[in-house]
């Protein structure tokens, strides 16, 4: 019986494998090489159609100074030293 069943599985394997275009594909042990005469053109840069800084607005301080304060803010906590009373230690 054990005979059988080997045979059995042994013609069920060779035609299931028969069946396969190309086995070696299958499994995946074929090279695939890359085809230098498949080339894909892509789409060219494109530039807004206002890319010009806006001004800033009356009275506003300089994009820098706001963005020293935010990181001293963010680093220091809300009062930094420079806020603080003078012979006052924090």
């Amino acid at each position: 019986m054990k005979r059988k069943s080997i045979l059995f599985a042994a013609i069920a394997l060779s035609l299931s494998l028969s069946a396969c275009s190309d086995v070696k594909k299958e499994l995946g042990m074929g090279r695939n090489s890359p085809d230098e005469f498949m080339v894909v053109k892509r789409a060219p840069l494109t530039l807004p159609p206002d890319y010009d800084l806006r001004p800033p607005a009356e009275g506003s301080a300089p994009p820098a100074a706001e963005a020293s304060t935010q990181a001293k803010t963010t680093l220091m906590g809300e009062g930094t030293a420079e806020d603080a009373p003078k012979g006052t230690a924090e």
